[in-house]
């Protein structure tokens, strides 16, 4: 199996994954619970996912960064750094339309609790349990606590470990996995998500700014908070990091340019505050897989995922 990289390197076949854009790494966490557990990492955009079904399976999907989309029971949901969803059992998922575009995926996918003999042994009314908490919040997309990265990547390096008795690898495993879903569940109950009236003004002033790009140090500034805390505050709240959602504002506006008017490639970026055709050609091919004269010539319609996920961001 390729591997992620790692403080140690990563293996031939993961580097030459990650110079096409697309790092992808998947373990067995035992034998007895038939969990697998996954890592995908994309740098630029990539191919279409191909719709999957999971027999009698669960799937926990959990977006740290970028956007996702999937087709799930034949609705087209939008997901976000920070959001998760419980895919229920013998679900086709996938998108096979839409372009993948840059973003950090974790998953989990594991038997009905319900219907497996000693999942992560808890007994038959907790696993019972734990399989109508996650009908409750199936086939939705959640937010996610503060931890849940942290709590997914100690989970790949205690799967990583040798299995001896020392270090209890399994009860270690089970242990991570069950607080994982744990917290997702009881995140899910809390009160619906906001964004805050702060970087709710800092979005704002980003989708007026049509002509000019703004800098980081003027969306700071516009809502008094120090570059870091704005960093962190911003990610947190939106996904994405303030710098990439400028981005994907800017190629969202210029798809309708492009598709729907006869500008030049020169003129439409000048008028979107980039520097250059160049270097809006650039941004615009990472994201959609496409230079923008291919995209206009291709004469197919303005990207979904790039049009409607800025307008996702207010949804939660």
């Amino acid at each position: 199996m390729n591997k992620v990289k790692t403080q140690t390197g990563m293996s031939k076949a993961a580097a030459e994954q990650y110079a096409r854009g697309f790092s992808y790494f998947e373990t067995e966490l035992g034998s007895e619970d038939k969990i697998r557990l996954g890592k995908i990492i994309i740098t630029k955009a990539h191919k279409p996912m191909p719709n999957e079904l999971h027999e009698d399976q669960f799937e926990l999907l959990y977006v740290y960064s970028g956007v996702k989309v999937i087709y799930l029971k034949d609705k087209r949901i939008v997901m976000k750094g920070g959001e998760a969803a419980i895919i229920s059992p013998d679900t086709t998922h996938g998108a096979e339309q839409d372009t993948q575009n840059r973003s950090t995926l974790y998953y989990l996918i594991f038997q009905d609790p319900a219907a497996s003999a000693n999942f992560l042994n808890l007994s038959q009314n907790e696993r019972n349990s734990l399989s109508a908490l996650l009908d409750k919040h199936k086939d939705r997309v959640l937010r996610t606590p503060p931890d849940f990265r942290e709590s997914f990547e100690r989970l790949l390096k205690v799967a990583a470990l040798p299995e001896t008795e020392l270090n209890l690898k399994m009860p270690r495993i089970r242990f991570t996995v069950f607080y994982i879903m744990w917290k997702l569940l009881e995140f899910a109950n809390c009160n619906g998500f906001m964004i805050p009236e702060d970087i709710q003004s800092a979005i704002d002033y980003i989708r007026k700014a049509h002509s000019v790009i703004p800098s980081l140090e003027q969306l700071s500034a516009l809502i008094h908070l120090s570059m870091p805390r704005f960093k962190q505050k911003f990610k947190r709240a939106v996904g994405v990091p303030p710098a990439e959602f400028i981005l994907r504002e800017k190629i969202a506006e210029s798809i309708a340019m492009i598709i729907e008017t006869d500008n030049s490639i020169t003129s439409i970026s000048q008028s979107l505050g980039f520097c250059s055709s160049q270097h809006f050609s650039t941004v615009f091919k990472k994201y959609t897989g496409a230079s923008p004269m291919q995209y206009r010539k291709s004469g197919r319609q303005a990207n979904p995922p790039l049009k409607e996920k800025a307008r996702s961001l207010d949804e939660d």
